[in-house]
């Protein structure tokens, strides 16, 4: 038999081989001895709730354990073209109960102890399966089906009164959110969305799982207006729990469509899944509520699991950040223990409209920042799924992501024979959109394909989110993982030799350095200098310019919102040297002002190449004059010297003023099109550091002062053009690298 075609699939998840040695994990799943939780000796989430593992995999950077196979999987006899996803058929006496019998009847309470018990091994393993998950054979594969997508699938009716269809991406997400609850670092799940995902329809499943096991639960919802979150209630929660059968409802109190909150109060019987089993006379005692979108919505409420729909998107442009840390967060823990969990999901509005808060909220998430206790900077993981994996039409029958162009057409979910995968469609959709950035960067948010595409500004008229910027974001984003890209680029500080100031500087290179490099200068050009007409001045100026966006004068130490961003952009036509290239990168936020200025001084010092500094804040010049770096301070290049005013003759440097500011942006418009063409190389990408090229797509004028990055490369630019039209004077060179002279010894 011919094997059929599978290359065009894609998975979000990795598997991961020989994690750990096989002999480990027979010895440990005899013992049962793989607890539900993080492991931190494997670095790895247990997902499993039987005390063994199977496969280990990696979504989003975090290594999760499977369960181990079953001996008996669903769909093993069945051929395996025909192994498919199908629901367990539910027994009609449990599907159509309230139906059959009368709830005010004299028998009812009888037959519902009749029927119980009648469908005792069907109840018990559906809540067992409900808890743990299940296996099933597709397409020839034994899959796992965890817990939450198992009730999704199983009992989960959609608006559109049917059941949901599998797919592969959303049972890694249900894959995901597991392992989420078994962190004990996590306090839940932050799914950066694309509009096609159905969040809100799959975390109203995941609340209404939990909720109809648990005792002494409390499950509050908001959205980003209150209209949002009781439209989630009643169509995600209320509506879906009626329809469920009999033995997943408990008795509840209150109205029988309930608008305002859920309880469930008296007596659930047979439930008996792990420490959940509810016998007693109390009931489960369990509430889901939704809220008003305050920061105090729920405030001082310990939460069992929350759900935060478009939580970036908060009403009255409230700040997530302020919303989560001062009170949300705070409902999940108590002490340094995680005792709820928050499943949260967003779209992103435009920048200025609150989606520049929602990227910091998101990128403080990333597993990236997680501290010395394993949390992330906000508690929660976040999570992007691109959307290639979500597109409708773009799945097989199977439920498999047609990721890549299939060899031959095949059908699709929809019964339609397809001959080209996502990839290759929403390629299209973007090439489509030419040199429209307004469309393009529209494109990219309604189908985000990386995660900086959610953030973009549909309505800015970015001058410099050309294609070329734009493909290599997507590009860098999965190049930096390389260890190519990190032979590349080289992070780096700079110290004064002996600590003794304006000496020599010495480099001192290190993952954490405030540097970031792809270049540097020979050993012997490094910290030389000349005297011209009696002053300091660097002898490297043939290899590029230094430019600067410096901090406020201010000398306190500074908050969050200011940086300090510093460049070199070499020139072309040096030996050794990459040609018009960002080589070295500086955007850090010390201290203090005087610390950052420091390290401009260092490394105008060490590369001796000369720098053109904003004197907006004219903090930096003064210094670089009181040190007797003056030399060092490139003149504005966009005027004759005899325009220039007493102060800039003093201490060089440029004003941004709206003159200076239009040609810079013209310049480094043609730069970025005659640099960062569509043809990229990895070994020559020009601008390789990704926070600069993100920065880039959402430049406009009205935005600068929010821009340090783009400013202080607008200023290297015009540093490195032929510009300055004064007339110069000739100048008296004594010497050459006088500070060898002074030496002692």
């Amino acid at each position: 038999m011919q094997k059929l075609d599978k290359s065009y699939r894609k998975s979000i998840h990795r598997i991961v081989h020989n994690y750990i040695p096989d002999n480990v994990i027979k010895k440990r799943n005899k013992e049962k001895s793989w607890d539900y939780g993080y492991h931190p000796i494997e670095d790895m989430v247990v997902i499993s709730k039987d005390g063994t593992i199977g496969q280990v995999i990696e979504i989003n950077d975090l290594l999760i354990a499977l369960p181990s196979q079953y001996i008996n999987i669903r769909n093993e006899l069945v051929k395996a073209q025909n192994q498919k996803w199908e629901r367990y058929e539910v027994p009609t006496d449990l599907k159509d109960f309230d139906t059959l019998y009368n709830e005010d009847s004299a028998s009812y309470e009888q037959a519902l102890e009749d029927i119980y018990n009648i469908h005792e091994d069907f109840i018990i393993n559906d809540y067992k399966r409900i808890s743990d998950g299940d296996w099933i054979y597709i397409d020839g594969e034994a899959v796992y089906i965890p817990g939450g997508y198992y009730f999704f699938l199983q009992h989960y009716l959609l608006v559109s009164e049917k059941y949901p269809d599998y797919r592969e991406p959303q049972r890694d997400y249900f894959i995901w959110l597991e392992a989420c609850y078994a962190d004990n670092r996590c306090l839940g799940s932050l799914f950066l969305k694309s509009r096609r995902f159905s969040f809100s329809t799959s975390a109203g499943s995941e609340l209404l799982r939990d909720a109809i096991i648990t005792v002494n639960g409390f499950y509050p919802i908001v959205s980003k207006k209150d209209d949002d979150a009781s439209t989630l209630f009643s169509q995600h929660i209320v509506r879906p729990l009626i329809k469920l059968p009999k033995h997943l409802q408990p008795k509840r109190s209150g109205e029988a469509n309930p608008k305002k909150e859920l309880y469930f109060g008296t007596v659930q019987r047979k439930m008996t899944v792990n420490n959940k089993g509810v016998n007693s006379d109390t009931g489960l005692n369990t509430k889901i509520k939704p809220y008003a979108t305050t920061v105090d919505a729920y405030d001082g409420t310990q939460v069992t699991k929350s759900i935060n729909d478009e939580i970036g998107k908060m009403k009255g442009n409230l700040d997530i950040n302020e919303y989560w840390d001062q009170a949300h967060k705070m409902c999940h823990i108590i002490g340094s223990r995680v005792v709820g969990k928050a499943i949260c999901g967003s779209t992103a509005n435009p920048p200025n409209k609150g989606g520049k808060n929602y990227e910091i909220f998101y990128n403080n998430s990333k597993l990236s920042t997680r501290d010395k206790t394993g949390k992330t900077l906000t508690g929660l993981y976040a999570i992007f799924i691109a959307a290639d994996y979500s597109l409708m039409g773009f799945f097989d029958e199977y439920g498999y992501v047609i990721y890549h162009d299939p060899k031959e057409p095949i059908k699709n979910e929809l019964g339609e024979i397809v001959a080209i995968g996502s990839k290759t469609y929403l390629d299209a959709q973007e090439n489509s959109c030419g040199d429209d950035i307004q469309k393009l960067n529209s494109q990219k948010r309604n189908n985000p394909r990386v995660d900086t595409d959610a953030f973009l500004d549909e309505d800015a008229s970015s001058m410099y989110g050309t294609p070329g910027v734009i493909d290599r974001i997507h590009v860098i984003r999965d190049f930096k993982k390389t260890e190519a890209y990190k032979e590349q680029y080289f992070n780096f500080n700079l110290v004064w030799r002996n600590g003794i100031k304006d000496t020599e500087v010495d480099i001192v290179r290190c993952d954490e350095g405030r540097f970031t490099a792809c270049w540097l200068p020979p050993v012997s050009e490094r910290n030389k200098f000349k005297l011209v007409n009696g002053r300091k001045e660097p002898v490297n100026s043939h290899y590029g310019s230094w430019s600067c966006d410096p901090y406020q004068v201010s000398k306190v130490v500074f908050g969050k919102g200011s940086k300090q961003a510093l460049g070199l952009l070499t020139k072309e036509g040096n030996e050794g040297v990459p040609d018009n290239t960002l080589a070295v990168y500086y955007n850090y936020r010390p201290e203090s002002v005087d610390t950052a200025e420091e390290d401009v001084i260092k490394a105008i010092v060490f590369f001796s190449i000369p720098i053109l500094v904003e004197i907006n804040k004219d903090s930096l010049v003064k210094k670089l004059y009181d040190r007797g770096y003056r030399g060092y301070s490139l003149e504005n290049p966009l005027k004759k010297r005899s325009e220039l005013s007493d102060t800039e003759k003093k201490y060089g440097g440029i004003h941004a003023v709206e003159k200076n500011i239009k040609e810079m942006e013209t310049f480094l418009e043609t730069y970025l099109v005659n640099n960062l063409t569509i043809d990229i190389d990895e070994k020559d990408l020009k601008i390789g550091i990704l926070e600069v090229l993100e920065s880039l797509t959402t430049y406009s004028t009205d935005t600068r002062k929010k821009h340090d990055i783009v400013a202080m490369l607008q200023m290297a630019v015009i540093a490195n053009s032929k510009l300055n039209k004064k007339k110069e004077i000739p100048k008296q060179t004594h010497y050459e690298d006088i500070y060898g002279y002074f030496k002692v010894g």
